[in-house]
């Protein structure tokens, strides 16, 4: 209701984790459309992927990896530190980041 009461023509609600929840926000907007003025649209990170972006020539996913922090890191630069991403790839998992982030 604020973006609609503050006068915006549209609004762009991004998701970035897979699964069923990308389906979850399309539906909530068909829902939610009729009752405002302002244009919602919801894109998954794998609608705005540049095709290969993710290296494997096609428009897929990761979890906290390249193209999730590419993305974060456009849309909100100070919750992205890239000091703190490990010098190097090998080894141990690092917790829930993808093994691609460094490329971000």
């Amino acid at each position: 209701r604020a973006v609609d009461a503050l006068g915006f023509h549209a609004a762009i609600l991004v998701t970035g984790h897979y699964g069923p929840n990308w389906e979850d926000l399309k539906t909530l907007l068909s829902i939610l459309q009729p009752h405002f003025a302002t244009r919602l649209y919801g894109l998954p990170d794998f609608e705005a992927n540049q095709p290969g972006f993710d290296n494997d020539g096609r428009s897929g996913g990761d979890h906290a990896g390249k193209v999730e922090t590419s993305l974060l890191w456009a849309l909100e630069p100070q919750c992205v530190d890239m000091s703190r991403m490990p010098v190097d790839e090998t080894g141990a998992p690092h917790f829930a980041m993808g093994p691609d982030a460094t490329q971000s």
